[in-house]
């Protein structure tokens, strides 16, 4: 069953009433864009969605997400030791835009002090449980350091997208004697076409912000929602989700890279969860 908001939540339940009832397992994220990303990622548009439910907590900054998984495993122990209840799973996503050494350094200021062995395996736990978004861009086209690096890649990714590429995506559609579709998705593919140039107005010597040297495009999405089209799509009341699901609809090879690891993880981890509370003397029914 589909549970939640097209775009910005999705909860998948899998098994029966007869069943056990299995716990969620938490991803943890930056922001309301991330989120809204995984819950692009779990839908089951093409093949199986995860075989647990997802829920997502945005957390902050990565150095909260481990403050967070801290404590979620910490209590998690207690919980095992005391009640032999079973680990519940968790999942720390991170925008892409922090190297593996620099996270390393940060989970270790996060957790510090002197540890136990419990604490210890906590945190090589929240290590393994770490994954990330794959970024193509990682600096500017001279080399520049850039802040909103997500929405920096988003733009790019979404200007690549050409009319003969969302063309090809409506053959089908196009190919059916309906007078009707045939205007209808005219008028779709026109009014992306409308956005897409607009996007590539965005960002010139009048609107970029700048900070510390380093251009923000942390605004990308607020520039992109002022815009009106002739015919305004009704997916643009969230321009995040109508930007994503171009890319991830017309640009998939973009989409995939930068979603399937994260997707992995994910589907791995909720495979993992299941047969764990499958096979529990627990029902949390």
């Amino acid at each position: 069953m589909n549970i939640g908001i097209m775009g910005t939540k999705t909860v998948i339940r899998t098994g029966s009433m007869m069943g056990k009832f299995i716990p969620f397992i938490y991803v943890f994220v930056e922001d309301e864009l991330a989120k809204t990303i995984i819950g692009m990622v779990v839908r089951p548009d093409h093949g199986n969605g995860p075989k647990s439910a997802v829920k997502c907590i945005v957390s902050g900054a990565w150095m909260n997400q481990a403050a967070c998984m801290y404590g979620f495993y910490t209590y998690g122990n207690e919980l095992h030791d005391a009640y032999q209840f079973p680990f519940f799973s968790a999942l720390a996503v991170n925008d892409g835009d922090v190297s593996q050494a620099e996270l390393d350094k940060r989970l270790k200021a996060v957790i510090k002090g002197s540890l136990n062995n419990d604490q210890e395996a906590i945190r090589d736990k929240i290590r393994a449980h770490t994954t990330q978004f794959t970024l193509t861009y990682l600096h500017g086209p001279n080399g520049e350091t850039i802040k909103g690096l997500p929405e920096y890649n988003h733009k790019h990714w979404f200007e690549e997208i050409t009319e003969q590429m969302i063309l090809d995506q409506h053959q089908d559609a196009l190919a059916r004697p309906d007078p009707l579709g045939h205007l209808r998705t005219q008028h779709e593919v026109n009014t992306l076409l409308e956005v897409i140039a607009y996007s590539r107005t965005l960002f010139n010597s009048n609107d970029v912000s700048i900070e510390n040297h380093r251009i923000d495009y942390h605004a990308f999405y607020t520039l992109l929602k002022a815009f009106t089209p002739q015919r305004p799509d009704d997916v643009m009341n969230s321009i995040e989700y109508y930007v994503l699901r171009a890319i991830r609809r017309y640009n998939p090879a973009r989409w995939d890279a930068y979603t399937a690891q994260v997707r992995e993880r994910i589907m791995a981890l909720a495979e993992e969860n299941h047969e764990r509370f499958l096979n529990s003397r627990f029902d949390l029914r």
